[in-house]
């Protein structure tokens, strides 16, 4: 599990969700997102939504890589 206290990384990535206000219990919740690396260490698929409780849909991003690998 890792921590990120303040969301330097959540904001790093623009992953803050933005609709609650700084002190709010929500303040700081990032956006759900998967993110795919290719062997070089680069990002190669981003998959994410806009609301915490909605999450990528794991047969989207298995037939992404799917088809990655096979090309």
């Amino acid at each position: 599990m890792l921590s990120d206290v303040g969301s330097d990384i959540i904001r790093a990535f623009g992953l803050l969700a933005e609709n609650y206000p700084q002190g709010s219990f929500y303040y700081g919740v990032p956006h759900p997102v998967i993110v795919v690396l290719d062997t070089e260490g680069k990002v190669s698929h981003r998959f994410s939504e806009r609301h915490y409780s909605t999450r990528p849909q794991i047969d989207d991003v298995l037939a992404v890589l799917r088809k990655d690998a096979a090309s």
